[in-house]
């Protein structure tokens, strides 16, 4: 707690200095709901600034496929000859992400979202906050590895704008690929099983005085 009260001022510093970047950025790209992410990163950076960095207006620059003409994205069709614009057939010369991105989906996979479901399934009585068993172990893992994965497809598609072709997928073959995907699973679960046995197995042959608590554990 003293720790706490003692890094305090410095935390404010940091959440109103965030909050200052995030208003300069969000006017310079004429967000209509600025205000909502300047109050929310200033009262609670951990959560809001991330989110933000992965919400906020991007802009891109291609060709037409049609005219060649430079447009800069997002648009529905060619400010120089009108032709509807393709996502498909577009090829971006230049596109606001990088590796901002990318640590940011990081750490909302890892940190931000497995840390608040946990939290909020300890205040339900749900696992303990301690993570002391294998199963809440497990489940915080699946949390972060799950979210990487949503986030992940969810910038591929909806960020950089790109098909299905760019990750090996196709459309006529989604189905197929669920099912390949769905089949995966279960070759998956039977490696942790078989893992978390072998670590048990191993660690209460060389901790013998300690078994019990290691079978609770599991449990």
């Amino acid at each position: 707690m003293f720790l706490f009260v003692e890094s305090l001022p410095m935390l404010l510093i940091i959440q109103l200095s965030s909050a200052i970047l995030v208003y300069s950025d969000s006017k310079k790209r004429k967000m209509a709901n600025a205000l909502f992410w300047i109050i929310g990163v200033a009262l609670f950076m951990p959560f809001f600034l991330p989110f933000y960095i992965l919400l906020r207006p991007r802009k891109g620059i291609f060709h037409c496929p049609f005219c060649l003409a430079e447009n800069q994205f997002p648009v529905d069709h060619c400010q120089n000859c009108g032709s509807d614009i393709e996502l498909a057939r577009v090829k971006f010369r230049e596109m606001e992400y990088g590796i901002l991105d990318v640590i940011t989906i990081i750490v909302l996979s890892f940190f931000v979202i497995p840390f608040s479901v946990a939290g909020l399934l300890n205040a339900f009585g749900i696992i303990d906050r301690n993570l002391s068993s294998w199963g809440d172990l497990v489940g915080f893992n699946f949390i972060g590895t799950s979210s990487l994965l949503v986030l992940s497809l969810w910038f591929i598609f909806r960020v950089c704008k790109r098909p299905f072709e760019d990750i090996g997928l196709t459309r006529n073959k989604i189905y197929y690929n669920i099912i390949i995907g769905a089949i995966m699973l279960i070759p998956t679960f039977a490696i942790t099983y078989f893992a978390e046995e072998g670590i048990v197995r191993s660690l209460t042959n060389a901790l013998p005085s300690h078994a019990n608590f290691i079978y609770k554990m599991q449990e």
